[in-house]
């Protein structure tokens, strides 16, 4: 299993990544696909890096749902951004199972918002203390 710092490192670097075809206005299908894919894989950094974050604490989850709740449970995430992360793993498995242009076209405009809350998410996992939220 990886270690936590080499998983947050991941996380921001994965994140920036998806950054630089964030909100390109010169976005063409091959950007776009490009930009889905990053999506993809920050998502799956930024829930195993949680995870991880989350089995240095003695919770023990396996998959990307439970993660995202306990997530919320220990304070990393609120519960609003919670919400939308749970759907984001929706997404994602559509994105990853299934090609439909329709779908990535829907995305991309959505990749701000998105890129935000991993944002928030990545800012929640650095600052945790330890102590879950009451």
């Amino acid at each position: 299993m990886e270690k936590l710092d080499d998983l947050k490192q991941s996380a921001r670097r994965a994140l920036a990544s998806l950054n630089v075809l964030v909100g390109r206005p010169d976005a063409d299908d091959i950007v776009e696909d490009a930009a889905i894919q990053r999506f993809e894989y920050t998502i799956e950094v930024m829930w195993k890096t949680t995870q991880r974050l989350l089995f240095e604490q003695g919770t023990v989850v396996a998959s990307p749902k439970p993660t995202i709740r306990h997530a919320h449970t220990h304070g990393i995430l609120s519960e609003d951004d919670a919400e939308r992360a749970l759907k984001l793993i929706d997404l994602r498995n559509l994105t990853t199972h299934t090609y439909k242009e329709e779908l990535a076209r829907s995305i991309y405009p959505m990749l701000p918002e998105i890129s935000a809350l991993f944002e928030r998410w990545l800012t929640g996992i650095e600052s945790f203390q330890g102590e879950p939220s009451p």
